[in-house]
């Protein structure tokens, strides 16, 4: 078996980055047919401030007016630019500048799910928190978000919705992981084994499962010898949840954000897409090459679907 260079590996990430961004069009092979149900991924939207939330509108504008508009807008957590080290002030501040943001847009039905991002006070020095405070963790969020619980599943367009919480605090180290709790976990399996195996699964979580980009932000290092990929960047609990859709082969599609990044994996019959980030390099242009957008996925009866990257900056701005 021949070796693969560090170079080739990054070659090839190239030609994936250089691929996703000629169109990001990823489809399974009924993309031709009459979608039975759309809906716009809107993940890493980092609202701070009044700018930000009217760049926000403006990605749902041009989600929503179009002829075949989407049927729901799922946001895929990191809705507020950060709430893991800013003070009480601070995070109300941003708080309010996403309830207006969402308050806007009503023609369309969303769910949330919550990122690192969202969750109040995982670094308690730079928040000024104690960790009794009642809305510390992810309390505020669900509070303005109006989330009865942080993970749940539904069914819609002939396609049953599992919505994932997969981040977990660690205040004690000043950090979080990227896994499912014990609870949740079995909730999963129990979820998955009251469906009909002809009934297809789509599964949202805001950290990526599995994924290709997870090796290229900053946080993930590198020397002449190998990747040092942090729990925080990729599911730690990645084996047992692969395996777990293993045994239910109506689990056909992943998608997550996080990276700000674009890739696609495909899996033991899964697909994995990360899509990207509304926010791009957080308000700051493209990241590593891919500009602020979305996806608008097309899910079909028979369990394919197809995706395509949504460069939003195209449409009006909002006044």
């Amino acid at each position: 078996m021949s070796s693969v260079t560090r170079r080739e590996v990054l070659g090839g990430a190239a030609l994936l980055g250089v691929g996703a961004l000629a169109g990001h069009a990823f489809a399974s092979p009924s993309r031709l047919k009459k979608p039975g149900f759309r809906f716009a991924h809107l993940t890493d939207l980092h609202i701070k401030g009044h700018q930000c939330g009217q760049s926000v509108r403006r990605a749902f504008r041009h989600a929503v007016d179009r002829p075949h508009r989407p049927d729901l807008i799922v946001t895929g957590g990191d809705l507020v630019y950060d709430a893991m080290y800013g003070n009480e002030r601070c995070v109300d501040r941003q708080w309010r500048h996403v309830s207006r943001a969402f308050h806007a847009e009503r023609s369309v039905p969303i769910e949330h799910i919550l990122g690192n991002h969202d969750i109040w006070g995982i670094d308690r020095d730079k928040s000024q928190t104690k960790g009794n405070e009642p809305l510390y963790g992810k309390k505020w969020a669900m509070q303005v978000l109006n989330m009865p619980q942080t993970y749940r599943s539904f069914d819609r367009g002939g396609w049953h919705f599992v919505l994932l919480d997969d981040v977990q605090a660690l205040p004690e180290q000043k950090t979080y992981e990227a896994r499912l709790d014990e609870a949740q976990f079995q909730w999963l399996g129990n979820d998955l084994a009251s469906l009909k195996s002809t009934t297809p699964v789509i599964v949202l979580s805001h950290v990526p499962i599995l994924g290709a980009s997870v090796f290229f932000p900053p946080q993930t290092s590198q020397d002449s010898s190998k990747w040092a990929l942090p729990f925080s960047m990729m599911h730690g609990d990645a084996h047992r949840i692969v395996e777990l859709f293993a045994r239910h082969p109506n689990v056909k599609l992943c998608l997550s954000g996080h990276t700000h990044l674009i890739d696609k994996v495909e899996y033991k019959g899964v697909t994995y897409l990360c899509n990207g980030a509304v926010s791009g390099n957080w308000w700051n242009g493209p990241f590593q090459g891919f500009p602020p957008g979305y996806s608008m996925i097309d899910l079909f009866p028979d369990g394919t679907f197809s995706s395509e990257f949504q460069d939003y900056r195209l449409a009006p701005e909002i006044a």
